[in-house]
């Protein structure tokens, strides 16, 4: 019974929600959206059948480069992955209406950004919309922004564990 009581505490107090670096978070989105082998939604379907002469007259260009390369009029280097590096301002991290832990003059707030106002960040502490506070963008520090994100597999995993705990509780009704 200690058990179980162990669970449901587990349970109540997590959080599917995590906080990640805004940077990292940005990587991560680039690279689903840079996969060729991304499954269409209904509306690109429709602009991928409108293109499909356009993708016809690369391919014919891109088999004619290669018979040159072959014949040796042509010299190529070998085909590199794309690496972009983006470098954001701290104004494209912090966006509006967004939860945040930031670090300003050694002190970690949790806050909601509420607006830019020209170099000063307005915002408010969680929860708490009547107290606001400015910061310069000069005294947040950049490598210490955390962005709060739901996180599917923290969810996955406390679906499951508790739709085996139910599972357990009928079993042990039952019998």
């Amino acid at each position: 019974m200690k058990n179980i009581y162990t669970l449901l505490i587990f349970c109540l107090f997590t959080s599917c929600y995590t906080y990640r670096s805004v940077a990292d978070q940005k990587e991560i989105e680039e690279k689903t959206t840079d996969s060729p082998r991304k499954r269409p939604q209904r509306p690109e379907m429709a602009a991928v059948a409108a293109s499909d002469n356009s993708v016809m007259q690369n391919q014919a260009q891109k088999s004619q480069l290669q018979n040159a390369t072959a014949a040796g009029k042509v010299k190529s280097d070998p085909v590199s992955p794309k690496k972009t590096t983006k470098i954001l301002s701290i104004k494209d991290k912090l966006e509006p209406a967004k939860i945040y832990k930031i670090k300003v003059a050694d002190k970690r707030y949790k806050v909601q950004v509420d607006q830019w106002e020209s170099d000063s960040l307005v915002v408010h502490p969680v929860h708490k919309p009547e107290k606001k506070m400015k910061f310069h963008k000069n005294q947040i520090e950049e490598d210490a922004i955390l962005e709060k994100r739901f996180s599917q597999p923290i969810s996955d995993i406390l679906t499951v564990t508790a739709y085996a705990g139910i599972a357990v509780l009928i079993a042990v009704l039952a019998f």
